[in-house]
């Protein structure tokens, strides 16, 4: 029996890989575009790993945001599916983890759903509710 142990990813896994990670970067950008500065990227929580955290100074305090990026390459289904019951729970409870760790005034969490093709992007920005 052989391991597949240090092999290169199959190409269907590693375009996978490629479209998330572009999709993150534009995610980064859009938040920057937003002003919010990145504090940290796919950083592990109890909860789960949190794609971006993000914060911002204000008046009150320093806010912070839990942002979820959602891509596709082929944009054959809805992304806004994936992010089910269960999956909002994990990203407020990382909110609230990141909330205590950083001394937040304020938290939210916001998806950011991708659709990346050759040429182009499409990203939209969708702030969530508390779960």
């Amino acid at each position: 029996m052989s391991s597949n142990k240090g092999a290169p990813p199959a190409p269907k896994r590693l375009k996978a890989r490629l479209v998330g990670q572009r999709g993150e970067d534009a995610a980064a950008v859009m938040a920057t575009q937003k002003g919010w500065q990145i504090h940290g990227r796919n950083l592990r929580l109890r909860a789960g790993e949190a794609d971006l955290v993000c914060v911002r100074e204000t008046a009150a305090g320093l806010r912070g945001l839990i942002v979820e990026v959602k891509s596709t390459g082929d944009g054959g289904y809805a992304l806004e599916a994936r992010l089910d019951a269960a999956k909002r729970k994990r990203l407020w409870a990382m909110a609230r983890e990141i909330a205590d760790r950083l001394e937040l005034v304020e938290v939210g969490v916001v998806a950011v759903l991708c659709v990346i093709g050759a040429d182009s992007q499409q990203l939209s920005w969708l702030e969530l509710d508390a779960w």
